[in-house]
């Protein structure tokens, strides 16, 4: 878990020492150009049979990032968990394919899902034909505190749809914007 630095208050007349400029200056500036992040993905294989009238978590097996101990995909393979409290942006990209029952083809929907229970971001799109990809790309700020996690959920009408298998085919990443 990182810590978010905080700053001592100086006194007048105060010397400088080097330990005072390393809390207040160094740790500071080192925490914000390396804030806790985490990147999952969906890459070595595709996932099939997401969607089709059921709600289905995305499971990653790659860790792309994590500076903050917030993956762990042998345990937890859907999700990131937060374990430093604060503002975070978390957000989904993901390469889709139809599956094959094109005449009952409507729409895919994906989401982001907090805590197991309510999505707080969710784009829908409309089903395009039988093995054309299409991508969704969202994100959201939300406010968190150690042990919250967050998943990509999807669902479709019609026909199921699979990740791609190419290149990244699904990511879920949050990272640290503040307190």
């Amino acid at each position: 878990m990182a810590t978010v630095p905080s700053q001592d208050n100086w006194s007048a007349g105060e010397f400088p020492t080097a330990a005072k400029l390393n809390k207040n200056i160094r740790d500071a500036v080192n925490f914000l150009m390396n804030p806790p992040e985490a990147r999952l993905a969906r890459k070595l294989t595709a996932q099939t049979g997401l969607g089709n009238g059921s709600t289905t978590a995305i499971i990653f097996d790659s860790t792309l990032l994590d500076n903050d101990s917030m993956t762990n995909i042998a345990t937890a393979n859907t999700r990131i968990t937060i374990t430093t409290a604060g503002a975070y942006n978390v957000g989904v990209a993901a390469q889709l394919v139809v599956g094959a029952d094109l005449a009952n083809a409507r729409w895919m929907q994906l989401s982001i899902r907090k805590n197991g229970g309510v999505n707080i971001a969710t784009s829908v799109m409309p089903q395009y034909g039988v093995g054309l990809g299409s991508g969704m790309s969202f994100s959201i700020p939300n406010n968190c505190v150690a042990g919250d996690y967050f998943e990509i959920v999807c669902n479709s009408a019609g026909s199921a749809f699979q990740t791609n298998a190419v290149g990244d085919g699904a990511m879920l990443y949050a990272r640290w914007i503040g307190n």
